[in-house]
């Protein structure tokens, strides 16, 4: 094996990619594409409507994503900060 995808089915409609892995000595010889075309027909074979995946900014399977039509739906903002003192912080009432 040098790859795998994983799609679950919501229930309501919607398929989420998972995961999709290669390799790295596979990579760039379209397995990632293939399996994410596969996870495509097959869904859409069941009724499925819709596909989501994520993605980071940095992450090259975007690029496969937007070859086969994915576009940005909605953005997530992750914020990173330090570490809270739960001494500092008030507390509700």
């Amino acid at each position: 094996m040098v790859g795998y995808a994983i799609l679950v089915d919501n229930g309501e409609g919607d398929g989420l990619h998972v995961i999709t892995g290669v390799l790295p000595a596979w990579r760039r010889r379209g397995i990632a594409l293939a399996l994410k075309q596969a996870q495509i027909d097959a869904p859409r074979a069941r009724g499925l409507t819709r596909l989501r995946t994520e993605n980071a900014l940095d992450n090259p399977m975007r690029l496969v994503n937007e070859r086969l039509g994915y576009r940005r739906d909605v953005d997530w903002l992750h914020l990173l900060g330090p570490l809270l003192d739960t001494a500092r912080v008030p507390q509700s009432r």
